[in-house]
């Protein structure tokens, strides 16, 4: 083994530790949310549903987020109304790399908004 592929074995070590560290931290963060006595369920169960949703189903999905903002996210506190938004871009991530695209393809100026740009819209955020 040279010098450098010690390195870069090191290298790759630290990112993978670093990498799942921060998978459980955002973990923690979700299932933090997830116990709140007053929103923590709704989140949870808006998150199910996202996961429903497929590539033909985009505006299905808007309107399901329009709807979840006139019934509860309207009074949500911000962190509900952000982790609910980390979730459709989630969702829409997941979706797009199952379809064999980049996982984020940001619409030009001028084009139409995408799902993600478009749920952001409803949520006012």
């Amino acid at each position: 083994m040279t010098a450098r592929t010690g390195a870069l074995d090191k290298a790759l070590g630290e990112r993978t530790k670093l990498d799942s560290n921060y998978k459980a931290s955002k973990r923690e963060e979700w299932f933090g949310l997830y116990a709140d006595p007053e929103w923590g369920e709704r989140l949870w169960d808006f998150t199910k549903r996202l996961g429903r949703f497929g590539p033909d189903d985009g505006n299905t999905m808007i309107a399901y987020v329009t709807e979840q903002q006139r019934d509860w996210l309207h009074t949500a506190p911000y962190e509900f109304k952000c982790a609910a938004l980390t979730a459709c871009a989630n969702r829409q991530m997941r979706v797009r790399l199952k379809q064999g695209l980049l996982a984020i393809d940001d619409p030009l100026p001028g084009e139409p908004d995408d799902v993600f740009r478009a749920c952001k819209r409803v949520l006012e955020l």
